[in-house]
C-alpha cells in the first residue's frame, strides 16, 4: 500500500493554522523576520507565536538562522525555507488557476446568453461546487492579500 511523503503531511499540517498562515504570509512578503519583528508584523503574542514558529521549523516551511548585522541587534531570525516557497508557490498557482477558469467559465456563459450578471460566489472558489477546504480557503485569502501588495 502506497503511503503518503511524510514531508508533505507535515507540510499541510504546518499550513493548517490561521496563524501560522500569517506567519507564513509575513515571511513570504519579507525575507527575513526576527522573532520581535514577527510579533509586531503579526500581532500574535510572544508565547503563541513560539509554539507557531516550532511548528513551521518542525514541518519543514520555515527555518530559524542567526546573523549579526552592523547597527542592528536582533541576530536570530525566520525565513520561509526554498521547500517552503515552493509549496506555498504551487498552491498559489492552483488559486490563480482556478480563479481563471472561473472567469472563463463566466465569459462563456455571458457570451451564450446563459448569465446576464456577475453571481456573488462567480468568482469565489472556495463555493461549495468544487468542495475547497476551509485551509485551502485561508490560503486563498493570503493569495489575495499577496497580491494586493
Amino acid at each position: 500500500m502506497e503511503k503518503f511523503p511524510t514531508e508533505l503531511s507535515q507540510a499541510i499540517e504546518g499550513l493548517n493554522n490561521e496563524h501560522r498562515q500569517n506567519i507564513l504570509l509575513k515571511l513570504y512578503t519579507i525575507p527575513k523576520l526576527s522573532f520581535s519583528e514577527l510579533v509586531g508584523q503579526t500581532g500574535i503574542t510572544d508565547s503563541l507565536i513560539s509554539t507557531h514558529l516550532r511548528k513551521l521549523r518542525d514541518s519543514m516551511l520555515i527555518e530559524h538562522f542567526y546573523e549579526h548585522e552592523v547597527g542592528r541587534e536582533e541576530y536570530s531570525f525566520y525565513k520561509i525555507t526554498k521547500y517552503g516557497r515552493r509549496i506555498l508557490n504551487n498552491l498559489f498557482n492552483i488559486v490563480y488557476i482556478i480563479t481563471e477558469e472561473r472567469e472563463l467559465e463566466f465569459i462563456y456563459m455571458r457570451e451564450r446568453g446563459i448569465v446576464t450578471s456577475i453571481s456573488p460566489n462567480m468568482y469565489d472558489p472556495t463555493d461549495e461546487k468544487i468542495g475547497i477546504s476551509d485551509t485551502a480557503e485561508r490560503i486563498i485569502r493570503m493569495v489575495r492579500e499577496v497580491m494586493a501588495e
